[in-house]
């Protein structure tokens, strides 16, 4: 009886996966049974990331928390937001302050078409290094992000001498962070990024595909105690030989 209803469990669990996979592909978007699968192993994957960056796997699900709400109400993708943070954590952001400079990056990234994980990159390592370089400066710029201007009104200089202070080492990581925190605030240029994109067509698309793939990944996780089964017995299989 335990085993017929386990069986049926599946075969309904089985059901709901084919049905939602054609959806999916009504839409457009190409995650079968086996994408599902990998959806909901990459995310168990990034939990595991967390627990070993935060200590606990308590706050490692209540980030994972915080990361799916924003992932559903934003253009970007869950895997690609908790990549940007787990980098942030790794190059030295408080657990505290992670989210919040997530969002900065975020709303900059957005409306500069900028990947959120190569904006953490170099957000994270002017945090380790103490201060700005000349090549921090370039890549900020190369990406459309007025870095010069912003620093210019901190120091209180000609946007040409902005380059002479980073040269001499007088622009500090926590001049970065005043920054991006003034560019994203209320009354600055990259203020509510996310949700002005979200607001779009294809930011509408972007967040509703987003919405079905962690659909899709909570009904592959359904099936992953039963992969893991398949593949431990297929490695005891394989040592035979």
């Amino acid at each position: 009886r335990g085993i017929s209803g386990v069986g049926a469990s599946m075969r309904s669990v089985g059901n709901l996966a084919r049905g939602f996979q054609g959806q999916l592909a009504a839409l457009g978007v190409g995650v079968g049974v086996a994408g599902m699968l990998k959806l909901a192993a990459d995310a168990e994957t990034a939990q595991v990331k967390f627990e070993v960056l935060l200590g606990s796997q308590a706050k490692a699900a209540a980030m994972m928390k915080e990361i799916n709400t924003l992932a559903a109400e934003t253009p970007f993708q869950k895997l690609d937001i908790a990549n940007a943070t787990q980098k942030l954590l790794a190059f030295g952001s408080a657990e505290g302050d992670v989210l919040t400079q997530i969002r900065q990056l975020g709303d900059i990234a957005a409306l500069t078409g900028t990947n959120i994980g190569d904006l953490a990159d170099i957000y994270g390592k002017a945090q380790v290094q103490g201060r700005l370089f000349a090549e921090d400066i370039n890549q900020l710029t190369g990406r459309g992000i007025p870095i010069i201007k912003e620093l210019a009104k901190q120091f209180g200089v000609a946007e040409s001498g902005v380059r002479e202070l980073v040269t001499a080492g007088k622009v500090s990581s926590e001049n970065i962070a005043i920054a991006f925190r003034d560019m994203t605030s209320e009354g600055g240029q990259f203020a509510g990024g996310m949700a002005r994109l979200s607001q779009t067509t294809a930011g509408k698309f972007s967040t509703m595909v987003d919405n079905m793939k962690q659909a899709g990944a909570e009904i592959g996780a359904a099936f992953l105690p039963m992969a893991a089964r398949i593949l431990d017995s297929v490695t005891e299989w394989a040592k035979v030989f």
